[in-house]
């Protein structure tokens, strides 16, 4: 069968915006994570105003 995808969009657990550096971490730990085959990490938006 298709194996799933999903899409998520990661926020901090604070008021603020995310770094690049920050951007760059969760694109490392996705690439450790052994049941993620692929992965793709975008570009930093802002959620409340990129509508």
């Amino acid at each position: 069968g298709k194996k799933p995808e999903w899409g998520v969009f990661v926020m901090l657990g604070q008021r603020g915006s995310a770094t690049e550096t920050q951007r760059q971490a969760v694109q490392r730990w996705l690439t450790t994570r052994p049941e993620i085959t692929t992965s793709q990490v975008g570009s930093l938006v802002d959620a409340w105003y990129s509508a």
